[in-house]
């Protein structure tokens, strides 16, 4: 029995990561009736798990490059180095995402004193 590592880190079953998200922040806007409070939370969310996201992937890849020796090196880089790119980006733009909610948010309410 071998462990066949492209099926664990195969990219594609991120998209059921993603469907689950979108369902779980729905359940927000439904659950929460106040826009304003699911909009702070959901960002507040986004930028914990982003850097988060970013702390874990520099960590792995500093562990990676001082524990592993140099003859497994050219194995462990194939895919360590797709993991860390990829956790990179998704950790990069949930920051982003978070910041652009925060930014509506703070419009919503400059809109509604405005009123």
């Amino acid at each position: 029995m071998s462990i066949n590592f492209r099926d664990i880190f195969n990219m594609k079953y991120g998209y059921m990561g993603i469907i689950v998200v979108t369902i779980l922040l729905l359940l927000i806007f439904v659950l929460n009736k106040d826009i304003k409070k699911s909009l702070k939370s959901v960002s507040i969310i986004f930028i914990v798990v982003g850097v988060l996201n970013l702390v874990i992937s520099l960590s792995i890849n500093i562990i990676i490059k001082v524990l592993v020796d140099s003859s497994y090196r050219a194995f462990v880089e194939v895919v360590s180095n797709s993991m860390y790119n990829t956790l990179l980006y998704i950790s990069i733009g949930l920051i982003i995402l978070g910041i652009i909610l925060i930014i509506i948010n703070k419009c919503i309410i400059k809109e509604k004193v405005r009123e």
